[in-house]
Formats: C-alpha cells, structure tokens, sequence
C-alpha cells in the first residue's frame, strides 16, 4: 500500500512578494505604511497588530488579499537583498503574501503595478 504524505499547513512562505528598503535607524511604523499605501495605490490598508507595542511583524490586508509584513529584517538577510538589487538602502522589511482560498480570489484579478515596482528574486 502507498502512503500519502500530506503537506504541513502554516509554513511561512519564503520568498517574500516585496521588498522595501530603508535608510532610517528605526523600522518604519505601521501607520506610515499605511499611509504610504493608500496614497500610493488607493487604498484602504487595514493592518492588524499584535499586542506587543515592541513587535515589528504584522498583518496587513487590502480587499481580500492579505499579507504578513516584517518591517525589521535580520541584518544578514537586508544585507542579501542590499547586494542582490544594488540599492544603496542597509535595512530592508518583507511583505510575504498568505494563502487566499479559491472564493476569495475569483472576483480579484491582478492589479497594475506603479512604474518601477518588481518582483523581487530571492537571495542566494
């Protein structure tokens, strides 16, 4: 008899959808994400935080899509990123898309992107 090896649910997507640098000593706070967001692609932005007022990784959700957000990279990875994509930013957050079931995504098509934003490649 053939097993079935089934897939472990919650693992944390590795390639992130986006990346966005950033020369400030601090990460840059949820509320000017949003605001960023909204002016940028229209908006609304809903972000959910945790409790801890200390936490740099949250939810952020436009329509039906939604996305966990890191707004503080390890060194070693915006490193990786500051080297692959040449870019004279040190620090770097992650936007990682999460799962969308097949009836949230029927009536969302993809959306235009603004001049000069791509799809990142993963580091080595």
């Amino acid at each position: 008899m053939k097993k079935i090896k089934r897939k472990v649910g919650g693992k944390e997507l590795k390639i992130p959808a986006f990346i966005i640098g950033y020369a400030a000593p601090e990460p840059p706070p949820p509320g000017f994400l949003t605001a960023w967001f909204n002016q940028e692609y229209g908006g609304p932005l809903t972000i959910r935080l945790s409790g801890d007022p200390g936490a740099t990784r949250f939810e952020a959700q436009h329509g039906p899509w939604s996305a966990l957000v890191d707004t503080d990279l390890p060194p070693a990875i915006a490193e990786a990123w500051h080297e692959r994509l040449q870019w004279g930013h040190k620090r770097a957050a992650q936007i990682l898309p999460l799962k969308m079931t097949s009836r949230e995504s029927r009536d969302s098509g993809p959306r235009p992107r603004p001049s000069g934003a791509e799809l990142p490649t993963p580091p080595d």
